[in-house]
């Protein structure tokens, strides 16, 4: 595959968009490099930039262990996407990165994940399962808002996690959803 990238500070870039028109995507399998040369100028890729994926036609996404942050919108609308691996490199995950990802079947979240953010997984409806990482410390409204299929929730989290309100997860899934704690 073809990567896009926005150069940042100190020989660092983030994955992003393919393109302004929305034509042309990411398809099928893909492992995001660990670094890339341009100019003769070598550059590690330590984020997933804003929307960078979104709406493209991605299978599965392996995140290696150099990227720290996955952008706002990163994988959202990704109707195809079904599997997502990543390290626990990643500190940050932004607003709606996942959501309404309608065939994610299998992540694995950082183990150094603190917060799950607004929307992230909000209309995934094939999520069966999620394991909420021993460092989650909050999930943010409407977490997993419409992702009405999930069935069992382990949460290895040392401490509670605390949400903003009832909207972080829909009424079947506080109902019917086994929590393993």
């Amino acid at each position: 595959a073809i990567f896009y990238y926005n150069i940042k500070d100190n020989n660092t870039v983030e994955v992003t968009y393919q393109s302004t028109n929305g034509t042309d995507t990411y398809t099928g399998v893909i492992t995001i490099p660990q670094q890339v040369t341009y100019n003769g100028t070598t550059y590690q890729v330590d984020r997933i930039g804003y929307s960078a994926f979104s709406m493209s036609a991605l299978v599965e996404v392996v995140i290696p262990d150099n990227i720290t942050f996955i952008g706002a919108n990163a994988f959202r609308l990704c109707g195809s996407l079904e599997k997502v691996t990543m390290t626990d490199a990643v500190t940050t995950i932004g607003y709606q990165a996942f959501a309404a990802c309608q065939q994610l079947r299998e992540i694995n979240l950082s183990e150094n994940l603190e917060v799950i953010p607004i929307g992230c997984f909000s209309w995934c409806d094939s999520l069966k399962t999620i394991t909420l990482p021993h460092s989650l410390k909050s999930i943010e409204r409407e977490g997993f808002r419409g992702t009405k299929n999930l069935k069992t929730i382990i949460c290895k989290a040392w401490d509670r996690p605390t949400w903003e309100n009832e909207d972080v997860f829909d009424a079947a899934v506080k109902s019917n959803a086994t929590l393993i704690a």
